[in-house]
């Protein structure tokens, strides 16, 4: 798997000039079988193209903007959240456990 940046195709736009910046990473997944009689084999790719930034060309001089992935960012927000509400679960079951008197069995 490999990841490059590259550089899109520039657009135009009155007195300026917006160049897109794409993430490309892609995977390769081969596979043959070499029987008695027949030879097969198989093959799958997969690209992943995400946009990091946009540069923007004017009179004025270059200005670099970057692309945040919001989805991604909270989606990870989320998984810290979850774990560190597991874990407290855990944490606060335990201690309720030691604090509560235990009963004499009759």
């Amino acid at each position: 798997m490999g990841a490059d940046i590259v550089q899109g195709k520039p657009i135009r736009i009155d007195q300026q000039e917006l160049i897109p910046f794409v993430r490309v990473a892609s995977r390769v997944r081969r596979s043959a079988f070499l029987g008695d009689d027949e030879v097969t084999a198989t093959g799958r790719v997969c690209v992943d193209m995400r946009p990091v930034a946009i540069l923007r060309r004017s009179e004025k001089g270059e200005q670099s903007i970057r692309i945040r992935d919001e989805t991604a960012a909270r989606l990870r927000q989320l998984l810290v959240m979850a774990i560190f509400i597991a874990c407290a679960g855990v944490v606060l079951t335990r201690v309720a456990g030691m604090i509560r008197p235990r009963r004499a069995l009759a």
